[in-house]
C-alpha cells in the first residue's frame, strides 16, 4: 500500500514502533527520527514522558507547578531544563512538607535527560512539520517507551487532524494570505502499526482516544487511518 501512494504521490505517514520500516526502498519515503518538544506539553503528559508515575499525586502536583510557568516555555535547550529544575527547588524551599517529593522530582528530570536526550527536544521545531506532503513519512519510534510513543502519535495524530481541518476550512476561503500555515493541502493516510499496545481494547490511552475521533471524522476532512494489529 505504502508503495502505490508512494507512486502517485500521496501522503502517508507510518508510526514505526519497531524500526521494521528501514528498508523501505523508492522515490517520496521520507524517514523521520520521532522527537518530542516538551515546551509543547501538558504537565500530565510531560510527567509520562519522563515517567513520573501516574498515582504519585504530590510529584505530579509539584511538576504542575513547576511546569506551569511562562518564563519555562520560553527557555530553549538546556536552559529549559536547568529552569524546571530551579522552579522545583523553589518550591521544595517554599513548602518543606514537599521536599522529599521535589527530590524525587529532580531525580526523574535528570534521569529523563540523561537517558532520552536524543528524543527530549526543548528547542526542536514543531514535530509535524518533519512530514512531507507527497511522500511516505516512516517515523521512527524505537527510542521511544511505550508511555513516550504513546504521547507521540497522539500528538501527530491530532496534529494531523487539525492541520486538515485547517486546510479543508480555508479552501472555502478567497483571499486566505496565511497558507504557509498549512502542512498538508491534500489527504493523508496515517498507519499506527503495533496498535494493540497504543489501542488496547481494555485501556482508554491518548492514542485510543485521538484515533476514534479520526475514524469518526477524518474521512471528512480527508485523513485516512489504518491500524495494524496483532
Amino acid at each position: 500500500i505504502a508503495k502505490s501512494i508512494a507512486n502517485i504521490p500521496g501522503t502517508m505517514v507510518i508510526f514505526d514502533y519497531h524500526d521494521e520500516y528501514r528498508f523501505l526502498q523508492g522515490e517520496n519515503i521520507n524517514f523521520v527520527q520521532a522527537q518530542i518538544n516538551p515546551r509543547l506539553l501538558t504537565s500530565d503528559k510531560f510527567g509520562e514522558v519522563i515517567e513520573i508515575r501516574e498515582n504519585a499525586d504530590i510529584q505530579n502536583t509539584i511538576l504542575l507547578k513547576a511546569y506551569d510557568n511562562d518564563d519555562l516555555k520560553k527557555k530553549i535547550g538546556n536552559d529549559f531544563w536547568e529552569e524546571l529544575e530551579k522552579n522545583v527547588k523553589d518550591i521544595s524551599f517554599r513548602e518543606k512538607r514537599f521536599a522529599s517529593s521535589a527530590d524525587r522530582v529532580i531525580d526523574k528530570i535528570k534521569e529523563a535527560r540523561r537517558r532520552f536526550d536524543s528524543i527530549l527536544i526543548p528547542n526542536a521545531s514543531d514535530p509535524v512539520s518533519q512530514i512531507r506532503e507527497g511522500c511516505i513519512n516512516i517515523i521512527n519510534l524505537i527510542e521511544f517507551t511505550e508511555k513516550q510513543a504513546n504521547v507521540a502519535i497522539s500528538f501527530y495524530l491530532e496534529s494531523i487532524l487539525y492541520q486538515r481541518k485547517l486546510s479543508k476550512s480555508q479552501s472555502f476561503k478567497s483571499n486566505f494570505e496565511n497558507t504557509d500555515q498549512i502542512l498538508f493541502h491534500s489527504p493523508v493516510i496515517v498507519v499506527i502499526e503495533e496498535a494493540h499496545v497504543f489501542m488496547p481494547k481494555t485501556e482508554n490511552t491518548d492514542t485510543k482516544y485521538i484515533a476514534s475521533k479520526v475514524a469518526r471524522e477524518g474521512r471528512k476532512f480527508g485523513v485516512g487511518l489504518i491500524i495494524v494489529s496483532q
